[in-house]
Order: C-alpha cells, then sequence, then structure tokens
C-alpha cells in the first residue's frame, strides 16, 4: 500500500520501487510478517475474528496514507516540531471522544506503576519512535522506511516470548527468517546517484 503511494506522489522514489532486491524483499518481509501472526501458538480464543482483520486492514492502510502525507510537513518543519503539532492535533481530536466514551479518572485509580509503564511508553514507544520515524523517512524515504515496519511484528514476538514467556512455533521462527532475510535484500537498493550513473552508462 505505502509503496504504490509513494510511486503516485513520490518521483523521487521511483527508482528504489523498480528495484528487484526492492520488491522481492518487501514480498518476503510481508510473508514472513504473516506467518509470525498466523502460526502463534494455539490458544482457547478461537479462530481469528474476520472483523477484526478488517479493522487491521483499514488501520494498515490509515498508516500507509499517514507515512505518505507526513514526509512533506516533516521537511519543511523538522522531525520534532511536525510531531508536536500532529500530537496536538491528534489529542484534540481524541480528548472529546475520551470524554463521551472513556474515564479521564482512570490515571487516578490505578497504581503508580502502570502510570510510570504509560508515560515510559510515551516517551519511547510513541514520541521517539516517531521523530525518528521522521528522519528515517527523510533519509531513506517513505517507501523503504515502511518497508522496515515489517519487523515490528518480529520484535513484537521477541518481547512477548522474554516478558510474557509465550512460546515461539518453529513456523514463527521460519517465518521471522524470512522476514529478516526479506528486510536485509529491500535494504541492498541502490541510491538514486548510482541508479542514474548506471542507466546513463
Amino acid at each position: 500500500m505505502t509503496a504504490l503511494l509513494a510511486l503516485i506522489f513520490f518521483p523521487e522514489e521511483r527508482h528504489i520501487l523498480r528495484q528487484w532486491q526492492f520488491q522481492f524483499g518487501t514480498l518476503l518481509g510481508l510473508l514472513g510478517a504473516v506467518g509470525v501472526f498466523w502460526f502463534q501458538p494455539v490458544t482457547d480464543t478461537g479462530h481469528v475474528a474476520i472483523r477484526g482483520l478488517l479493522i487491521a486492514f483499514v488501520a494498515t492502510t490509515c498508516w500507509a496514507l499517514y507515512g505518505v502525507l507526513v514526509k512533506r510537513p516533516s521537511a519543511k518543519l523538522g522531525s520534532i516540531r511536525s510531531f508536536g503539532l500532529v500530537s496536538l492535533i491528534t489529542s484534540s481530536l481524541l480528548f472529546p471522544l475520551t470524554c463521551a466514551f472513556g474515564n479521564v479518572a482512570t490515571p487516578v485509580h490505578v497504581t503508580c506503576l502502570v502510570n510510570l509503564i504509560l508515560v515510559i511508553s510515551a516517551v519511547t514507544c510513541i514520541t521517539m519512535a516517531h521523530v525518528l520515524y521522521y528522519v528515517a523517512i527523510q533519509e531513506i524515504g517513505v517507501a523503504l522506511a515502511q518497508s522496515l515496519q515489517l519487523l515490528c511484528p518480529l520484535g513484537a514476538v521477541l518481547l512477548s516470548a522474554s516478558i510474557f514467556h509465550e512460546r515461539l512455533t518453529v513456523a514463527q521462527i521460519c517465518s521471522a527468517a524470512i522476514l529478516l532475510f526479506g528486510a536485509f535484500l529491500a535494504m541492498r537498493v541502490k541510491p538514486v546517484a548510482t541508479t542514474e550513473t548506471a542507466e546513463n552508462i
């Protein structure tokens, strides 16, 4: 999805999308990410709900649009200012929904440890992750930065195994290996200067 949007909106990234390393690496990464999710240990929760998959697909589409639309503003405003503006808009839109459907006083009723985990998550998993993502978009482009996001399922599985002692299946380990190889292959794309030089020979 992101690769198609980058192909439409960013001519400077089309040289990356045309290279077989990016295409094949992204395909392997996608297959590996699906395998890491699909071959998780069997639980008592039953089959995956179709509604949940549809919601996940919509969320993925929105994330792809987010990665594409944020490239130009982050280039002009800078990574930190851009994320600050995005956070302000997001908070302004979500606060009325929180008041309507949630409980604003929830942080007062939970333990200090829970609030500490929430703060650490906000600083590291949201703020730092988004700012660095903006920097990556400027350095390597939207398509390649988004392709490397396929490593997220692998990171989540490894953290779950270490923190919550969840068991990894053999199929998940094989899928993770395919995912890593796909990410490595996608990173082997030639920069624009090298591509243009080769085409002019």
